[in-house]
């Protein structure tokens, strides 16, 4: 989905559909927008490395963009392990394990 407006990815996410979307959105991801991207329901979030940039202090250099990539890959892990703590918790399982533990897995 194409963010930031959040209120079509917790429609897709609404009981009814027991959970069985999983959502990546793309646009407006922000290090400010992740945690709240995650809590309405993305499970992934995706920026271009033009967004990152911008928000690399200057001067800029190859450890200071890696340094800022870093810190939107750890801020979209431990927001979305707070909303899926099951996941977290199974990331060193076979793949098998981990696949039964996704919140819209349904071996149907």
């Amino acid at each position: 989905l194409f963010g930031p407006d959040l209120d079509f990815v917790k429609l897709v996410r609404l009981e009814p559909l027991f959970d069985f979307c999983p959502v990546m959105i793309t646009g407006g991801v922000t290090l400010e927008t992740i945690p709240g991207m995650m809590e309405a329901g993305v499970m992934m979030a995706g920026c271009g490395i033009d967004l990152v940039v911008k928000c690399t202090p200057e001067p800029r250099t190859t450890e200071s963009i890696a340094e800022t990539i870093n810190k939107f890959v750890k801020l979209a892990q431990d927001s979305r392990n707070k909303k899926w703590p099951k996941l977290a918790q199974s990331c060193d399982d076979d793949d098998a394990t981990w696949l039964t533990k996704l919140p819209h897995h349904h071996p149907f």
